[in-house]
């Protein structure tokens, strides 16, 4: 899943060296992770910096991106291959994530809301439910 995002993982392992433990969440991350392509999967680059370094090295975070278009806007970043990663906490490191529209990172049924997060460096998905 993050070599569809990720060409290389130099921002991804400076990050983790910094102590952070970055994460993809949106709950199409399961079509992604079991190889099914979503028309369009909306998923969140979490890093929780609350120290807020991360967010110096943005220009490297860029160059490891596979070609996207970035709409500086919504903090939103385009792939061909229909994903759109909203990456608010790396660029700001802020308390919280601004997103357009927070009903496309969660699955609604009879339960509740949930979603998905896959933690870089993890091998599984991890639910999140009610």
């Amino acid at each position: 899943v993050w070599a569809m995002i990720f060409k290389d993982a130099q921002w991804l392992e400076k990050a983790t060296k910094a102590g952070l433990k970055p994460a993809l969440f949106g709950y199409k991350l399961t079509n992604i992770y079991r190889k099914k392509k979503p028309v369009q999967a909306h998923l969140l680059l979490i890093v929780s910096d609350w120290s807020g370094d991360v967010r110096f090295d943005k220009e490297q975070l860029f160059r490891s991106l596979h070609k996207h278009e970035h709409n500086e806007t919504t903090f939103e970043v385009h792939f061909e291959s229909g994903i759109i990663l909203n990456i608010h906490d790396p660029v700001t490191a802020l308390e919280g994530i601004r997103v357009v529209d927070p009903e496309k990172y969660f699955h609604r049924d009879t339960t509740g809301l949930s979603s998905t997060v896959l933690y870089y460096n993890d091998r599984d998905l991890q639910k999140i439910t009610p």
